[in-house]
């Protein structure tokens, strides 16, 4: 890890381009770093795609880890990077000393498809972006049109409902499996009553077959977020073959 995401991380505050210090939020952890930074080290990966910037800390992990690989390439789709965050995310890749990377100052239902129209391949994306259900659909989905086989997609925020619906989805694509996540460090005493009360509800699938149950009962209900590796702050995910669904493809989620 560089020395300034360290210093950032370790400080939990960052130095904007005026001096100011600024106390850190909206960014991920020290587990959450190494965790990205493991994955591409570990499966040989050099091209990146990346949603969502902000003060630049999965930047700075993204961007340190590529520069070690030749022919690297790092695109960042973030639309507020200058009106949101001043720039800050930018800043930090440049003061660490990185040059390895492209902002797309654009939103990323507009950014992804025009990295697709220019035929751009990738073998990482990290999704960071906005957090509702369909947002987040829309990025993998143009993620998935990009990313080469071997690829993977580290999709952050899985604690949120609509990010986890969202993965729910991605787990029926045959072209997908779990690769990894970083867990919660602990489950509350309601998630896990929350979590046993789920467990009880899944007796169906073993009485009428999952396929009839899926019909009838939630997802939730008959895999609980535990065993699906839902009760997570950061899950990756990695293709394992082209998408080949058929046109009317469906499965319950």
């Amino acid at each position: 890890m560089n020395e300034l995401l360290l210093e950032i991380l370790k400080s939990n505050s960052v130095t904007d381009e005026k001096g100011h210090t600024i106390p850190l939020h909206s960014a991920i952890s020290v587990e959450e770093a190494n965790f990205i930074s493991d994955t591409i080290r570990n499966n040989g990966l050099k091209k990146a795609v990346e949603v969502g910037c902000a003060m630049g800390i999965s930047s700075l992990a993204i961007a340190d880890t590529l520069q070690k690989t030749a022919g690297s390439q790092h695109y960042i789709i973030d639309p507020n990077q200058k009106s949101q965050w001043n720039n800050q995310g930018i800043y930090h890749l440049r003061k660490a000393g990185f040059n390895n990377f492209n902002l797309v100052e654009d939103y990323s239902e507009f950014a992804l498809p025009a990295l697709v129209k220019q035929g751009l391949k990738f073998d990482f994306a990290f999704i960071d972006g906005w957090h509702t259900f369909d947002h987040t659909l829309l990025d993998f989905f143009y993620v998935n049109r990009m990313l080469e086989i071997g690829g993977v997609v580290i999709i952050d925020d899985v604690h949120m409902p609509a990010v986890s619906s969202v993965i729910r989805y991605v787990y029926n694509y045959p072209a997908y499996q779990y690769l990894g996540c970083i867990r919660n460090a602990e489950l509350t005493t309601k998630r896990k009553i929350y979590e046993k009360a789920i467990q009880l509800l899944s007796l169906p699938k073993y009485l009428m077959g999952r396929k009839i149950a899926g019909e009838f009962f939630n997802s939730k209900a008959l895999k609980p977020d535990r065993s699906v590796h839902l009760d997570c702050t950061m899950i990756a995910l990695k293709k394992v073959a082209e998408d080949q669904r058929p046109w009317n493809w469906h499965e319950n989620f």
